[in-house]
């Protein structure tokens, strides 16, 4: 890398009009705005028709569409059915105002844009009067979905923030969606963890996304990289059936991380999962007697049918500590944002297994290397143990 970092260098140094070319479109992309996200993936739609108090159609009537965190604006006007779309829009809250000339401007607050949906409005109707009069009312959104046919559901990100995840990712959120079962043994292929299958399709047919770019893990299928911060997702998109065009690539399930991003306002958060031994008790392999510990109510030290000197069980030491934090606001108010996390995860843990040399089997029992293998085995031993007594006898 610094070999080519160093070539880099050098041919900026002469001039080379083309490295930098590219390296300035590079830049320029992470300032493009959202109005060219992935058309229908990591963005929604507002559409409805616009009538008048008879129920005519008004056409060409303006329709501005307001989002509330960062005051992008996105604007349409009405056919000559009185329809209109707003496309591309990314997810969040708007506010929307209709004009037109000769009506009172009508104002719909709170309206909700989900990623790969359209919000239908359906019919809004204008007032005869003039448009410097505003009539505000709060958005609803049909309980049916009527402008398309898949099958599917979103979470947002105070779903997401509020489950007890424990670090495992959140593709099993798609087992919430009908039609998605764990397919658990029957996955064909290591589904890295998100053993799920759509409507009896294998776990490979599932297509993974992170903000509409795939996420495949091509090798053995599943998700190539976890999302386990709850603080950074805007959305947890599913779509199990019946998907349009743009998603493509597999016929089963479609999960898609839709990521927070910037707003007008600075926010953040911070947070510490915690994970110990308090609460745990002692297993068969941690207690048993086979292993050297000391039977109940026999002091450390004492001699046993199973150990010169027994071992008092002690329960392991376990120590999970996942903590991280998210800030994001603006760099440009109205323009440009910025929006990062970060995450770091650390685990601590001792056995109880009391000696590695005899592999817990004494000698007078001991009768080749097979017995101490199934000790291994029968009762529960720590993997560091297990190949040990393997390696030590050749098993």
């Amino acid at each position: 890398m610094e070999l080519h970092a160093h070539g880099l260098f050098t041919c900026l140094k002469r001039t080379c009009w083309k490295s930098r070319a590219v390296l300035l479109l590079a830049i320029l992309s992470l300032f493009t705005s959202a109005s060219v996200l992935g058309q229908g993936i990591v963005t929604g739609m507002i559409s409805g028709s616009v009538l008048d108090a008879q129920g005519a159609v008004v056409a060409g009537a303006s329709v501005q569409a307001v989002q509330v965190a960062t005051s992008a604006k996105f604007s349409d006007k009405s056919d000559s059915q009185g329809y209109f779309e707003l496309k591309s829009l990314p997810i969040g809250l708007y506010n929307l105002t209709i004009e037109a000339s000769g009506f009172h401007k009508l104002q719909l607050s709170n309206v909700v844009v989900e990623a790969g949906r359209s919000t239908a409005l359906g019919a809004r109707t204008l007032e005869v009067g003039s448009t410097s009069e505003v009539v505000t009312v709060e958005a609803s959104v049909p309980l049916v979905e009527s402008t398309s046919s898949q099958i599917g559901g979103t979470f947002d990100s105070n779903v997401v923030g509020a489950l007890p995840n424990a670090g495992a990712g959140f593709d099993n959120l798609a087992l919430y969606i009908p039609g998605v079962a764990n397919n658990g043994s029957t996955n064909f292929s290591n589904t890295n963890g998100a053993a799920i299958a759509n409507n009896g399709l294998r776990g490979r047919s599932n297509n993974f996304q992170i903000d509409g770019q795939a996420n495949n893990d091509n090798s053995v299928a599943g998700p190539l990289v976890f999302l386990s911060n709850p603080d950074v997702m805007g959305e947890l998109q599913v779509v199990s059936n019946n998907f349009s065009a743009e998603y493509g690539r597999n016929s089963g399930t479609v999960v898609n991380y839709i990521t927070k991003s910037g707003t007008n306002a600075f926010h953040g958060s911070g947070y510490e999962f915690y994970e110990g031994d308090w609460d745990r008790s002692l297993t068969n392999g941690q207690k048993n007697q086979l292993l050297g510990f000391c039977p109940p109510g026999v002091a450390a030290g004492t001699a046993t049918p199973f150990a010169t000197s027994c071992k008092t069980p002690v329960v392991p030491r376990f120590v999970d500590n996942r903590w991280g934090g998210t800030l994001g606001g603006p760099v440009l108010k109205n323009r440009v944002w910025f929006f990062g996390s970060y995450q770091q995860e650390q685990q601590r843990a001792v056995n109880s297994w009391p000696h590695r040399p005899g592999c817990g089997v004494p000698k007078q029992h001991r009768s080749n290397g097979a017995a101490e293998v199934r000790a291994v085995r029968d009762y529960g031993w720590q993997p560091p143990a297990a190949r040990y007594c393997a390696k030590r006898h050749g098993l």
